[in-house]
């Protein structure tokens, strides 16, 4: 009851706070009260503010079974034999336990071995994709832009970036 009370109170500080500072007159306020009243309803009907609140941790089984997904999917575009062969394979094993930071981590120590690998800096984008949630960071859509200046004609880098 009291978070209901607390959101009560917010809606008519925020009401009165633009009512003073929007300098509306009172006809223009209605579509002001219309959203914070459906706001205190969805919040009524959908809030639990007596839950106790706590992280959840990742879902590493979930992340291992995707990851192996996309290590067959590279494997399958034609990864070819080479000195990047045995870090992907220690990335691959920390992806597949759900360290997305340490298989990252791995593919940027081949990097340092062999900076001109352009297989490395495309499987390096797709870990800090996969380290990130899914969404392409400036560091991943560099690592992308390397594969693709080492290698422009890269099925697997082209398929991967897109």
């Amino acid at each position: 009851m009291s978070g209901l009370l607390i959101a009560v109170l917010l809606a008519l500080a925020t009401g009165i706070a633009i009512f003073l500072f929007a300098r509306l007159p009172i006809r223009q306020m209605t579509p002001v009260a219309t959203a914070l009243l459906l706001g205190l309803a969805g919040y009524a009907w959908q809030g639990s503010p007596g839950l106790a609140g706590r992280p959840t941790p990742p879902r590493k089984a979930e992340t291992g079974q995707q990851e192996e997904a996309l290590i067959a999917k590279r494997k399958a575009l034609g990864e070819r034999m080479s000195t990047a062969t045995k870090w992907f394979v220690l990335s691959d094993s920390y992806a597949v336990r759900g360290e997305t930071e340490d298989a990252a981590n791995a593919l940027v120590a081949g990097l340092r071995e062999s900076p001109n690998e352009p297989q490395l800096w495309a499987w390096l984008g797709n870990r800090l994709v996969a380290h990130s949630g899914g969404t392409l960071t400036p560091a991943a859509n560099y690592a992308f832009a390397q594969a693709l200046r080492l290698e422009p004609d890269s099925h697997s880098t082209n398929y991967f970036y897109g």
